[in-house]
């Protein structure tokens, strides 16, 4: 999986966004840990669930060049208690929800294909 893909165009999306966040969060977009600056173009304001993820990517994506990242993802549990908890926990079951659906839709696809395949051989 491309972490640096995603997360780039979920910055891009924070970046492009028109409306201004009530709940917004500052975010930088290269971390300080890797020389980030606290500059404007750096910063972006992010939402709590995508400032989550940001940082669930970054993890990711710097686990073996910058273990700060995982103590940022850590950090981010402690700092914001149980908000980031409650949005961990609905962000793995709507996975847990689009995996279920996403095998739902290959199973029928299988069936589809199976039922085209058997009609095809009875044509032979």
């Amino acid at each position: 999986m491309n972490y640096q893909k995603i997360y780039d165009s979920l910055i891009l999306k924070a970046k492009l966004r028109n409306t201004v966040l009530v709940n917004g969060e500052s975010h930088h977009i290269i971390p300080r840990s890797l020389n980030g600056s606290d500059a404007g173009d750096n910063l972006v304001n992010l939402t709590i669930s995508e400032h989550f993820l940001a940082h669930a990517l970054l993890a990711q994506i710097h686990k073996h060049t910058d273990p700060n990242q995982i103590f940022a993802l850590k950090a981010f549990f402690e700092l914001k208690g149980s908000k980031a908890r409650d949005i961990w926990r609905k962000t793995h079951r709507l996975a847990r929800w689009q995996r279920q659906r996403m095998s739902i839709q290959e199973n029928l696809l299988r069936q589809k294909l199976r039922k085209d395949y058997l009609s095809w051989i009875k044509l032979k």
